[in-house]
């Protein structure tokens, strides 16, 4: 797999998580996610999930694209049933076709294969869903793994068994493995729902029962002393004004003044361990009557610990009107075993209530549970940091540390595990996470295992809830591989910078070497050819007319021939001396360098009718004035040479900042360039026409470019034939305060007609 597929895989494995999170929440609405809006917005939510899946691949050999929507698509139709299935499944398929590619039919198979696969399956496990086992899972995903590579011999031209061979293995690998930690977190999320509804049907049993008994319900914070109350209850205090909590010095106040004492016993002896459950009566003032009797049934219930502190939970009853019929013994007698009724179906109640707590209780043990043995069966290192000790890891880190087992890792320090000069780097990271719950990015560090080898490893950490408190999850990634293959490339780098240096050495020696050649040829060709020209002009002006009509043709074809031979060699003479003096480094000015090379082809303009000039604002370059003035001249007068018939030539000079370099544009009218003769117009003696149709030697773009590269630059041409050509010169920025005073940026058009000129 390339470099960043790992990134890829992470931020796959990523969405599949960030799904099953999203569609939990979904869960928790008011109807439990099963109404139709909430299957609804699953499928869209699971769908978008698919599409950012899909966006994000990552790559096997040979430029295969994995993705793992198979997975979401088939856990999607085991846990969701059809319509969110459904929706999900159109959602990712419009956008399979939109991504278009020879691979859409195989996109469309595997997403039709792996949603019917889970609405089959969800058919035959509906019924124990909440008991399915991981190893089930994984088998599920392994059917519809090899089912999903069963569409791939749909590929086009005999390609799938190629790319089952390119795939499958990793394929076989991640994807079970995917499907049974997704589903197994969605097994939770279902088994959560059941104890939820479960509980919700209690609470409202208990609640009804309450309200058709007008019983007041209280709980009272054993060490805060803090009591939560029923509206009933506030009622029979005397009305709180829509308070549902009073501390326990106020409801002493409350309390008749003759009662106060019987009341505050009663908590006395709960705070000591007296006493573990009460019945008593007492009274209350009321502004309308005398006072209000209160009859109150309680236990201790609660394991005193953080989250489950100690507590008084009870019911309370308005006995008023049976302390007013005392005189009437048998109604007194009714009311009392009408309220001993009362308070026997209520404690049931609170006995049933406390029995549904302790259920709760256990279902969380057991997610914690679940919790530690994903972790235990994760192949990776991981441990869990809880108020700076180490509470949760695995073998993976057993084996990563060097220790024989858990054991010597728990309870130990997470610091113990870096090295000291990491120290302070991972105080600081644990600070964030703890104090601000800030996001902190994966870095690398470095940690000494108990046989004493350093290793590097890169460790990612967030932060959750625990208990009320902010616990840190951590995950190491073992470093060494790749920082032995960074290792071997910085030294092979080494090398090759060594190589290449010497090479660039013998370059420049031989390079040097034949521009003396070149050179030293060029002149020494100049004396013959001078003896040539010279003797066949002899003869023209003495035997001119002893010749016969050939022979002076011959006669022509020497002279003419002559001259082109010394346009060349001057032409090379120039392609060898540019270079060899120092190249200079400075501002240029390109304004006034276009004005200088205007006023040496004047004649030229002049007789061709052309227009030349430079439009600003123009920026400015580095580079050699003399060299640049050469490199401008030619593409100036390439310009007016290459002009299309009956049309005056147009030549426009233009310099421009474009990502930290200035490009200089020589632009004119002329005849054009075919795009497959961009490059070669550049190479020494290239020509594109005869001597007869346009008269040249073809260096004169060969000297462009090597100037431009001398400078530190480059050269490009873009030309449509019968439009025109524009040659852009890449040259290095010149500082900002470089020709400060009087240059050319201030010019908006500065060509003028030939007339205009000097």
């Amino acid at each position: 797999m390339d470099a960043d597929d790992p990134v890829q895989l992470a931020l796959n494995a990523s969405l599949l998580l960030a799904c099953a999170l999203i569609v939990d929440l979904l869960g928790r609405g008011p109807s439990g996610g099963d109404d139709r809006r909430s299957r609804v917005a699953a499928g869209l939510l699971i769908g978008l999930t698919g599409v950012l899946i899909l966006s994000n691949p990552w790559r096997t050999d040979g430029g295969i694209v994995v993705d793992t929507r198979s997975v979401l698509l088939s856990v999607t139709g085991l846990f969701f049933g059809g319509l969110p299935t459904v929706i999900a499944g159109l959602i990712m398929g419009l956008y399979r076709v939109q991504m278009g590619g020879d691979g859409v039919i195989v996109g469309i198979a595997s997403i039709m294969v792996s949603a019917g696969i889970g609405l089959a399956v969800r058919d035959r496990w509906r019924a124990r869903l909440t008991t399915l086992r991981i190893q089930d899972l994984w088998v599920f995903g392994l059917v519809v793994t090899l089912a999903v590579m069963g569409t791939f011999l749909f590929f086009p031209d005999g390609r799938g068994t190629d790319v089952i061979r390119a795939v499958g293995p990793t394929m076989l690998l991640v994807y079970p493995v995917a499907t049974a930690l997704l589903g197994r977190i969605l097994v939770e999320r279902e088994q959560a729902q059941t104890l939820a509804r479960r509980a919700t049907a209690e609470e409202q049993r208990l609640r009804l029962a309450v309200e058709a008994g007008r019983l007041g319900v209280f709980e009272q914070e054993l060490v805060s002393g803090r009591t939560t109350v029923n509206p009933r209850y506030a009622w029979m205090l005397g009305g709180l004004d829509g308070q549902w909590e009073i501390g326990a010095a106020e409801l002493l106040e409350r309390t008749h003044a003759e009662d106060r004492v019987l009341l505050a016993a009663v908590l006395e002896g709960y705070r000591t361990g007296a006493r573990t459950e009460h019945e008593i009566a007492f009274r209350v003032p009321d502004p309308g009557r005398d006072d209000r009797w209160i009859r109150s049934v309680g236990r201790l219930v609660g394991a005193g610990t953080l989250d489950d502190p100690l507590r008084i939970s009870g019911i309370a009853v308005d006995v008023t009107d049976a302390h007013e019929l005392i005189d009437h013994q048998s109604e007194v007698d009714a009311d009392r075993s009408r309220l001993l009724a009362d308070s026997d179906a209520a404690r049931r109640a609170l006995l049933s209530l406390v029995e549904d707590l302790r259920l709760a209780q256990l279902t969380q043990q057991e997610t914690l549970e679940r919790y530690r043995a994903l972790i235990a069966q994760a192949p990776v290192p991981i441990f869990v940091n809880r108020n700076g000790r180490i509470a949760i890891t695995n073998q993976a880190m057993v084996r990563l540390i060097g220790v024989t087992d858990e054991s010597e890792l728990l309870g130990h320090s997470p610091l113990e595990i870096f090295d000291p000069a990491d120290h302070d780097r991972v105080t600081e990271r644990i600070r964030l996470l703890r104090t601000e719950r800030a996001l902190v990015p994966p870095a690398e560090f470095s940690i000494t295992r108990r046989d004493g080898v350093k290793m590097a490893i890169e460790a990612s950490a967030s932060p959750f809830d625990d208990h009320g408190e902010v616990s840190i999850h951590v995950v190491f990634r073992d470093m060494s591989e790749q920082k032995s293959a960074e290792a071997a490339l910085v030294a092979l780098n080494t090398e090759l910078e060594t190589r290449v240096r010497a090479r660039t050495v013998e370059l420049e020696n031989a390079y040097r070497e034949l521009e003396s050649f070149s050179y030293s040829v060029s002149h020494d060709l100049r004396a013959p050819l001078r003896a040539i020209t010279g003797f066949s002009q002899i003869l023209e002006r003495r035997y001119a007319e002893q010749l016969d009509e050939t022979g002076r043709h011959y006669l022509d074809n020497i002279s003419t021939a002559g001259q082109r031979m010394g346009a060349l060699i001057e032409d090379l003479l120039g392609y060898s001396r540019v270079g060899r003096r120092d190249v200079r480094r400075e501002p240029l000015d390109v304004g006034v360098i276009t004005d200088a090379v205007a006023a040496t082809l004047a004649p030229r303009i002049i007789d061709t009718g052309a227009s030349v000039g430079s439009v600003g604002p123009l920026a400015i370059p580095m580079g050699d004035p003399t060299l640049f003035q050469q490199v401008l001249q030619n593409l100036i007068a390439n310009g007016i040479v290459y002009a299309q018939p009956e049309v005056p030539p147009d030549v426009t000079v233009r310099s421009v900042h474009v990502d930290g370099h200035v490009e200089v544009s020589v632009q004119d009218n002329g005849i054009g360039i075919a795009p497959e003769h961009h490059e070669r117009v550049f190479e020494v003696f290239a020509r594109l026409h005869t001597e007869d149709e346009i008269p040249g030697t073809g260096i004169g773009l060969a000297i462009v470019r090597k100037a431009a590269r001398l400078m530190e630059g480059d050269v490009s041409l873009e030309s449509t034939p019968g439009v025109g050509s524009r040659f852009i010169l890449r040259l290095p920025a010149a500082p900002p305060d470089a020709l400060a005073v009087g240059t050319d940026t201030d010019r908006t058009d500065d060509r003028m007609p030939p007339e205009a000129r000097p």
